[in-house]
């Protein structure tokens, strides 16, 4: 299941990140490109981590591991683990409920590594991130491709992330306080911001309450095709009711009125 508070979040620059290129060096190196991507490693930091992973790839123990030794300073209160939502055996609507709540999790203008794995069983890791507006996106760090919740005709859509890589599981990295539950926030020089909250008050209350309906709309638009298709249909629906509603309260009251004026005649 995906936690309700998404955890360990570095702040990003959207216009930096979006112009950045992949590292991308060996067929292997998805996790190190996906670190250095988010500037969570340095270049050194890289080259040692590829030097051991390039060849095999990370395993979810490898990426707990390596970042639990890298902040160890906060060890003692922050427990890193990973994250996971099942897409097995759910219906369209589950799964893109599960992407929606997930996302919601991260503070705007921030990043966290994700990861997916494919019905053959391959896993990939993967920058999950929102910009100040709110809105989500998806980066594969090593082919240098970024996917958009709302896609334009020139950029790539959530659905052809999620149906081109055939997608059963998503998952994500996460680093709670076992004391206060506080998240571990990593600001743009890479410095802790421990005492900085990743949220003001409960866990996205008020986005939910705004732009549920919307994130839905949006997500269902980007998993069926082009962008609009399900909104626009929508909005005629609510437009050919308001005319219904307003046909049949003119309907009433000129009946009422008729009634009135019979009852008038018969006195």
């Amino acid at each position: 299941m995906v936690v309700k508070r998404g955890g360990f979040q570095k702040k990003i620059d959207f216009d930096k990140i979006t112009e950045l290129s992949s590292p991308y060096r060996r067929n292997m190196d998805c996790c190190p490109c996906s670190f250095r991507f988010l500037d969570l490693i340095s270049d050194n930091d890289f080259t040692s981590v590829l030097k051991k992973y390039g060849d095999t790839g990370m395993f979810e123990h490898n990426i707990i591991d390596f970042f639990q030794k890298k902040y160890e300073i906060f060890s003692d209160n922050y427990h890193f683990r990973m994250a996971e939502a099942d897409f097995s055996n759910k219906t369209k609507r589950e799964v893109i409920n599960i992407i929606v709540n997930l996302f919601k999790t991260i503070k705007k203008g921030y990043g966290v590594i994700g990861g997916i794995v494919r019905q053959d069983d391959t896993s990939h890791c993967v920058i999950l991130f929102r910009d100040q507006n709110g809105y989500s996106y998806i980066i594969d760090a090593q082919s240098n491709e970024m996917f958009q919740s709302r896609p334009s005709k020139d950029t790539k859509s959530f659905g052809d992330f999620f149906y081109g890589n055939r997608v059963k599981k998503l998952f994500y990295l996460t680093a709670h306080n076992t004391q206060d539950g506080r998240i571990l926030l990593i600001d743009e020089e890479r410095q802790s911001m421990i005492f900085e909250d990743a949220l003001d008050g409960p866990p996205n209350k008020i986005e939910e309450e705004e732009d549920d309906d919307d994130d839905d709309d949006t997500f269902e638009d980007a998993l069926e095709g082009p962008s609009g298709g399900y909104q626009s249909k929508r909005k005629k629906s609510k437009k050919k009711s308001k005319k219904k509603s307003k046909k049949k309260s003119k309907k009433r009251s000129n009946k009422k009125r008729t009634k009135k004026r019979t009852k008038k005649r018969k006195k």
